[in-house]
């Protein structure tokens, strides 16, 4: 350490200092080789930094006042699609929430090409899945859009706290709509099962929710297995019953 150092300690680099790991970056004007070249988002200084650091938080998010609707895409797949929805979210304010999974990497080329910063990830939360979307706006309204639904988007009366929810686009992942059906007809099995007699109970869940096989099952139990089989078929047409009886009511 020089003299000129020691009775002048701000002339010391802080590793702390967020200049100090500006500086570290580049040299000369230019970015280090050893620097990652896959970052998405810059800061204010125009360098790359975390994605993730950059986002807002789902607790934010909810608190946040906006006087659009906020808009969610569910497992989007295409990354130009996505980059072209934070860049419009940023500009109008909106709030873009991305619910896992990802059909692309975050740092993808074409979200690189999008010329995104650090500014426009500050409007992007990233759910690991559809409840926890639900769970962080519990008092929001869920307005899905679908090629197959019978009121059109334009006979709605939109409110600041409701979110807009799009599919990703074609594929073999569920969409949220599929889970919420899904969930809604296990609750519903779930009922049926408790009006069955045990023994029946326990056979249409041994066979259709554990997937054994009947010979498993005869195993499992002890039974013949022209038994097992011919009680799984009582048992089917009791919860057959159960839902006629249902829908009637």
């Amino acid at each position: 350490m020089t003299n000129e150092a020691k009775h002048n300690p701000q002339s010391t680099p802080n590793p702390a200092n967020p200049e100090t790991k500006v500086e570290k970056m580049f040299e000369y004007g230019y970015r280090k080789s050893n620097y990652g070249p896959d970052e998405l988002v810059t800061d204010a200084h125009g360098n790359p930094i975390s994605v993730v650091d950059a986002m807002l938080s789902a607790e934010k998010a909810a608190a946040t006042e906006t006087v659009t609707p906020h808009l969610c895409y569910y497992s989007p797949r295409i990354p130009g699609n996505t980059g072209s929805a934070i860049r419009l979210c940023a500009v109008t304010g909106t709030i873009l929430h991305l619910v896992e999974p990802l059909g692309f990497n975050l740092r993808d080329t074409k979200l690189r090409r999008a010329g995104l910063d650090y500014h426009d990830m500050a409007h992007v939360v990233l759910h690991p899945n559809f409840e926890d979307l639900v769970e962080s706006m519990p008092d929001s309204r869920i307005i899905a859009f679908t090629a197959h639904a019978t009121k059109l988007y334009t006979d709605i009366e939109y409110k600041p706290t409701d979110i807009l929810l799009f599919g990703p686009e074609p594929g073999d992942n569920p969409t949220p709509e599929e889970n919420i059906i899904r969930k809604q007809q296990r609750t519903q099995i779930e009922r049926y099962l408790q009006a069955m007699p045990p023994r029946y109970r326990q056979l249409i869940v041994m066979r259709f929710f554990e997937e054994y096989s009947y010979e498993e099952i005869a195993m499992k139990l002890e039974l013949p297995l022209g038994t097992v089989k011919t009680q799984i078929h009582r048992a089917r047409e009791q919860m057959c019953r159960l839902i006629a009886a249902d829908e009637k009511s």
